[in-house]
């Protein structure tokens, strides 16, 4: 936990960052819109996967329950994955 003194130091870091070099922070935050943009479609994918997993238990078509829950695994491990 960082205190209150070191909080405004890394915001004074930030705004020095932000003045001396512009294009080194849009890097970060073109990174940071990629991750947001990759976990809420994983997430859409892990819903919808789910869905059509029990939806085909309920239908009783095995194959498809089957593919459904790759699918969900799939995006599991999407939204488990820390890029480096």
């Amino acid at each position: 936990m960082l205190s209150d003194a070191e909080h405004q130091r890394l915001s004074e870091i930030e705004i020095a960052f932000r003045a001396s070099d512009p294009a080194f922070v849009r890097q970060f935050e073109r990174l940071r819109q990629h991750q947001r943009a990759r976990r809420t479609g994983a997430m859409v994918v892990l819903i919808l996967g789910a869905m059509v997993t029990v939806l085909a238990l309920v239908a009783g078509t095995t194959a498809v329950a089957v593919l459904g829950a790759i699918v969900t695994a799939a995006a599991v491990c999407v939204l488990e994955h820390r890029p480096r």
